[in-house]
């Protein structure tokens, strides 16, 4: 899930800013599929007996 937003965010911040491409691509791919599994996983906890 990281590597799809990562590849989806990868070059709109490359024209933001170059520099920071990778570091900001991860950090904000990385969280936000983080904060999806957490929301996943606690949908799933909720409907198991």
């Amino acid at each position: 899930m990281a590597l799809i937003f990562g590849a989806i965010l990868g070059p709109l911040t490359f024209m933001l800013t170059p520099d920071w491409t990778l570091v900001i691509t991860g950090l904000v791919g990385g969280t936000l599929a983080w904060f999806i599994d957490r929301k996943i996983k606690a949908k799933r906890a909720k409907y198991e007996p």
